[in-house]
């Protein structure tokens, strides 16, 4: 049997660490887009949730779904008992109860939506870090943050529960301060960089490379993203663009 060499230290592709990503806002395709399965849990996949865990400690938030970093895949990231569980394709297996909520989102700022949340819930899911499945259960606030994050799977936000007229109020305060939360971090590019030069995973790396890709900005005439049902240019366009066009 030959000797094989060993790889030079140039030669060691380094692992790359997790680095908080852009929160997508009202408006984003991924929060209106349905996510797809994750299949093999993957490095990559790790390190998305990784990269997920380190976006919701920076923005002090208590969960975050993969769309929410524009990568629509069925992940989500939550604070449980004093842990914070990465799970893949999570399925509800029993729910009950109710109670009233005051909920926020990292994709919808200042916004805060009374919302009826089940008391208890239980799902089963993949553990991202050990890729074993397991049961999850919560009560009270976890299982409302558990039953938020879900719903961003389907492409549902809290903003959908609220009636037509204060859903517009927010869409128009949201579009004139949306250019002060929208920033991207400056550890973006690196964080999306590993995530693309990775070996892919099935559907996952053309959703990865779509983490920093810049939204292109949509036809003046076709209906806003933001899912009002009005046209682009009536509805958030003065949040997407540096200047109002005249009338």
């Amino acid at each position: 049997m030959e000797e094989t060499s060993k790889p030079t230290e140039a030669e060691v592709t380094p692992t790359p660490a997790p680095q908080p990503l852009r929160i997508h806002l009202l408006g984003s395709k991924a929060l209106r887009t349905k996510s797809l399965p994750v299949g093999e849990i993957t490095d990559q996949i790790r390190l998305l949730a990784d990269s997920m865990v380190q976006t919701m400690l920076r923005a002090e938030g208590i969960g975050i779904s993969a769309c929410q970093v524009g990568v629509p895949i069925c992940l989500i990231v939550v604070s449980h008992r004093a842990e914070i569980l990465r799970l893949a394709n999570p399925v509800v297996q029993e729910k009950s109860g109710e109670q009233e909520v005051n909920e926020g989102c990292l994709s919808l700022p200042t916004l805060m939506v009374k919302v009826k949340r089940s008391k208890y819930i239980r799902i089963e899911a993949t553990e991202v870090t050990t890729g074993s499945k397991v049961l999850v259960e919560g009560t009270d606030l976890e299982a409302a943050c558990i039953e938020h994050e879900m719903e961003h799977l389907t492409g549902e936000l809290i903003l959908d529960k609220l009636s037509t007229l204060k859903k517009s109020i927010y869409q128009r305060k949201l579009t004139k301060k949306i250019k002060m939360f929208d920033r991207p971090h400056p550890e973006e590019t690196r964080a999306a960089s590993h995530l693309q030069n990775s070996s892919p995973s099935a559907n996952f790396c053309e959703l990865a490379s779509s983490i920093l890709v810049e939204t292109k900005e949509p036809d003046a005439y076709s209906l806003c993203q933001c899912g009002s049902g009005k046209k682009y240019k009536w509805c958030c366009r003065d949040g997407h663009t540096d200047t109002k066009e005249k009338k």
